[in-house]
């Protein structure tokens, strides 16, 4: 499916992207097979993949056409059918035929060129880069405080329940509904004991720090007005910024938990091919399907859904990039240093 994505032509990209999806949606009405869920995850996740990259196509595809088109109409400007000579419109509308046969096979060889050249990212998909928050105005913080406040259990409702637990039959099935209580009671006591929303609001916070350390050592120039030895110690006092940056950030990451030998084991053992069988979400659709009426809920799911947004984009664009970098580190120029 791979091959059959990325050796698409860029004609054929669009009409073969939309068969993934087709045949994504066919898998899921058909009766279940051996193997089918895998194979409907796998061909979701490679639309998506691969639908990051319609814009950068359909732009190549533009900037293949408009030659041909300024060309043709230039053409159209300059041709003439008012002869009153039946031999002289004979002769104008071959050669208007002969010209028109000539443009639109410029435009199909435009289109057999390959599309591997164009999956490459947009400029405009910055727009998704994380931006760092204030303290507190974390979608992440917001979402934790609405499910606070949506948690079940917060009145009565769940103090009886020990008492009905025995009026009832010592069937399985009639006593479901006081099971069904316990269950909640003991998700909710768990929610409260973990800390996994303190630990994902610290490492929010911490990539926040990141980017922002990031971009002011970007936002650095030299002065080009000052004079040759001035910019050159700018330079190399901006090098030593860098380097003393990246040097505290590999130590905080080694402070946290993280190994680079560790990594580079699960890099050779981890499967390449899980990233492709990821469940699919669709965060509206699957909100959309819980029946609720509680202004709590209500709350709790529009800042889900603000905190969602653009997180799947991201997502398929940071599997974009690592696989650009791996080829890259793959097809690494050999340098020769000479001293």
């Amino acid at each position: 499916l791979e091959a059959f994505m990325e050796g698409s032509t860029l004609g054929e990209f669009h009409t073969r992207l939309r068969m993934l999806l087709s045949f994504h949606c066919h898998l899921l009405l058909v009766p279940d097979l051996p193997g089918q869920g895998s194979l409907s995850r796998l061909l979701w996740n490679l639309h998506q993949y691969y639908s990051q990259f319609s814009e950068s196509v359909q732009a190549k595809i533009l900037q293949l056409r408009q030659p041909i088109e300024k060309e043709l109409k230039d053409f159209v400007k300059i041709s003439k059918w008012n002869d009153v000579s039946y031999w002289s419109i004979k002769q104008s509308v071959e050669k208007t035929q002969r010209t028109l046969f000539k443009f639109v096979k410029r435009f199909e060889d435009a289109l057999s060129g390959p599309s591997l050249a164009a999956l490459v990212e947009q400029g405009s998909s910055s727009s998704w880069d994380p931006e760092p928050t204030g303290a507190g105005d974390a979608p992440i913080q917001r979402v934790h405080q609405a499910l606070k406040s949506a948690m079940p259990g917060q009145g009565r409702e769940l103090q009886n329940e020990e008492v009905e637990e025995g009026a009832g039959s010592f069937s399985l099935q009639a006593r479901l509904p006081v099971l069904f209580r316990k269950m909640k009671k003991m998700s909710i006591q768990l929610l409260k004991r973990t800390s996994v929303p303190e630990l994902a609001e610290d490492l929010d916070c911490f990539t926040g720090e990141i980017i922002s350390n990031l971009r002011e050592l970007q936002s650095l120039s030299v002065d080009t007005a000052a004079a040759k030895e001035k910019q050159q110690m700018e330079v190399k006092h901006i090098l030593q910024q860098k380097q003393r940056a990246l040097s505290d950030l590999f130590k905080m990451l080694s402070e946290i938990g993280l190994s680079y030998r560790k990594g580079l084991m699960w890099n050779r053992t981890a499967d390449p091919e899980s990233t492709l069988c990821t469940h699919p979400l669709e965060m509206t659709t699957a909100l959309s399907a819980v029946k609720t009426q509680g202004q709590p809920e209500r709350v709790l799911f529009t800042e889900l859904l603000g905190a969602w947004e653009g997180c799947q984009k991201y997502f398929y664009r940071s599997w974009a990039r690592r696989t650009a970098l791996q080829t890259a580190l793959q097809h690494a120029s050999k340098v020769r240093h000479t001293s």
